[in-house]
């Protein structure tokens, strides 16, 4: 039976660590209960993202954080951004704000996203239409591998188009299959930061900066003794 109310909440007793029970709404809302006695709200969109502890956080905030990010969802926004809106918001505007990117830096102290944490947003909005095997490996591990470790802890709006230039450079010199792809998440994840008017321009070289990739011919012509 679904926890429609502030009292239906405080007596419901879980009967095992963990049990979700939803709260009457089409929007995602569920408390989710553990023997200790202890409740909390979640948001249910492919995977559980917290949204505060019960009673400190009350049934109505709770359904209108939930509505947001119900329609945030539907909009386009990713895992990450929601679940990064929810642990720094009390209120519905202040999560629709921080996950479309506005006001993000007066939230509780907060820089802007670094590009790590572009990158598991864009990923999170991808990750369900790969196909299991390398492509979906492929992404997280060109950027675990060659783009963390570079640009991975720099607030987005500070990486400029020399750095970008500078990690692809090296990958095309090495290994152009994978930059070839580390190019199109660079450009994607960039782009996604544009359209959340976290940056205003995207800094991402186009194909035409890089070498061309020239293979080698093998003579195949014998010498004739």
């Amino acid at each position: 039976m679904p926890l429609t109310t502030d009292l239906a909440i405080r007596k419901w007793k879980p009967r095992q660590d963990g049990e979700a029970v939803g709260t009457g709404g089409r929007h995602g809302l569920y408390v989710r209960g553990w023997m200790s006695g202890t409740k909390a709200f979640y948001f249910r969109a492919g995977t559980w993202m917290k949204i505060g502890d019960y009673p400190d956080t009350s049934l109505a905030i709770a359904n209108e954080l939930a509505v947001v990010a119900r329609r945030l969802v539907k909009e386009g926004y990713g895992k990450a951004a929601l679940a990064r809106g929810f642990a720094l918001c009390k209120t519905a505007a202040e999560l629709e704000a921080v996950v479309k990117g506005a006001f993000l830096t007066n939230v509780v102290g907060r820089s802007l996203p670094t590009y790590s944490d572009m990158f598991t947003d864009w990923f999170s909005t991808i990750e369900p239409g790969l196909q299991e095997g390398p492509s979906r490996r492929r992404p997280k591990a060109i950027h675990d591998l060659h783009i963390a470790p570079k640009i991975g802890n720099r607030p987005i709006n500070e990486i400029r188009r020399r750095e970008v230039f500078e990690v692809l450079s090296g990958l095309y010199r090495d290994t152009p299959v994978t930059a070839g792809h580390a190019l199109g998440h660079l450009r994607k994840v960039f782009e996604r930061a544009v359209n959340l008017e976290l940056i205003e321009a995207n800094p991402v070289p186009p194909r035409e900066a890089f070498p061309a990739i020239t293979r080698q011919k093998k003579n195949t012509t014998e010498r004739c003794n």
